[in-house]
């Protein structure tokens, strides 16, 4: 991290201990019912704007899909995990087995081979143990004790049997992997929604020390991102809560911890995800100032958010925008990358289901796109089938070789009968 005479701070990221991969990390809510049971949720009914445009203009291709390994496929995580330098695909299945799908390198996968663990939530991607091997990390969110497990990787695309941890909470949902103590070991964040109990906690595993406990000042901690927010050189939490520990009605709370350097967090500030159940969220550039700004999801609200950062720890008002999905239960997960090569950072979010439904159901999936300006803005969001029904996780990565960035995403079935969940392709264009 370095500062310029402008004081604007220069951004250097917390080692994630991934290979040099476009990477994004599905952290999403469970189709329907999960937000349903909350009182007093209001919600603003208002049409998504999505653009006209002719089938020349698409980015992406349609669908590819493929068999995820289980029923209610909720995550996905990209990475290289045999070393043959081809992507391949993790995707989280709720409550089925863990699915893996090794990439041939063209864009196609090869049939998907079931993990060792069933009812993984959130996925993500690591190489733990410093062996130079990528290992796997998921919560369970069915247990109410919550816990994260470990697969240890052989470098050949296999790992070894899971270790289980205590994850500091109940419903393990969100997960983040970064050395957080800079002592140069990997550590694990885990956001816990406590379920139906207003009040979140992430928990902090230091090297897979005995968990530590912070509350997340919010209802239902969702979602976890860890950078060096306020430009101190020591990494910080950013945490999405579903709602405020007291009510959803006046929408989801963006929690900041600051880092003391030394693996402990203390309580900044607190905002509104400018919108309710704010399920997932991504630190990134997203105005070219080289200071890190916010981007929710907002799955009840049917939108995406924007919250400028300032560089010293705190953000603008979330600035919102329409994601082409349902309001009851739209964007479940995010991913930001430049999709179209023009240089300017762009969204891709997955929604459960698209504008015309009156309730998100076994709908086909809706991808939302909307391309950057640059200045933090976003133009009006362009949709693409997910190939699936319920779209849930979305991952950005190229995966065909051609330089472009292609999408991952999974939806929680494949099709109505919802005997498996689905795992689908969109190449970008050449």
């Amino acid at each position: 991290m370095d500062q310029d005479k402008n004081r604007r701070t220069k951004f250097v990221g917390v080692s994630l201990f991934v290979p040099i991969l476009t990477l994004s990390i599905a952290l999403l809510a469970l189709v329907q019912g999960q937000a349903a049971g909350r009182s007093g949720l209001a919600l603003t009914m208002m049409a998504a704007q999505t653009n006209s445009i002719t089938s020349n203009s698409l980015l992406f291709s349609p669908a590819v899909t493929y068999n995820a390994g289980g029923a209610f496929s909720m995550s996905a995580a990209v990475a290289d995990l045999n070393g043959d330098g081809k992507p391949d695909v993790i995707v989280g299945n709720f409550p089925g087995p863990l699915g893996i799908l090794l990439g041939r390198g063209d864009g196609t996968f090869q049939p998907v081979v079931r993990g060792g663990v069933s009812g993984a939530f959130s996925v993500a991607v690591a190489d733990l143990n410093l062996d130079g091997k990528l290992d796997l990390v998921n919560t369970r969110y069915g247990d109410i004790v919550g816990t994260v497990q470990v697969q240890l990787g052989n470098g050949d695309g296999t790992f070894q049997p899971a270790v289980t941890y205590n994850s500091g909470g109940a419903f393990s949902t969100g997960i983040a992997i970064a050395d957080v103590n800079r002592d140069g070991k990997p550590d694990l964040i885990v956001a816990n929604s406590m379920g139906a109990v207003f009040g979140g906690l992430v928990g902090v595993l230091l090297a897979f020390q005995p968990v530590v406990i912070y509350d997340s000042l919010g209802g239902d901690a969702w979602s976890v991102a860890v950078a060096d927010v306020n430009a101190d050189g020591k990494p910080d939490l950013v945490i999405a809560n579903l709602c405020s520990k007291t009510t959803c009605a006046t929408g989801g709370v963006l929690t900041v911890l600051l880092g003391q350097g030394n693996g402990t967090f203390q309580a900044s500030n607190t905002y509104n995800s400018g919108g309710s159940q704010a399920t997932a969220m991504i630190l990134a550039d997203v105005n070219g100032d080289h200071i890190l700004d916010i981007v929710v999801a907002n799955s009840m609200s049917g939108n995406v958010a924007v919250l400028l950062g300032y560089g010293n720890g705190t953000f603008q008002k979330a600035v919102t925008y329409a994601s082409g999905g349902i309001l009851m239960n739209g964007p479940q997960s995010i991913a930001v990358a430049d999709v179209n090569g023009d240089g300017k950072v762009d969204l891709v979010a997955i929604n459960c289901a698209d504008t015309g439904r009156s309730y998100c159901g076994l709908w086909p999936g809706v991808v939302g796109v909307l391309l950057g300006n640059g200045d933090g803005t976003f133009r009006p969001v362009v949709t693409y089938d997910s190939g699936g029904k319920s779209g849930a996780g979305v991952a950005a990565a190229d995966v065909n070789g051609d330089g472009k960035l292609d999408l991952i995403v999974t939806n929680y079935c494949a099709d109505v009968s919802c005997g498996s969940g689905s795992m689908g392709v969109l190449l970008n264009h050449p």
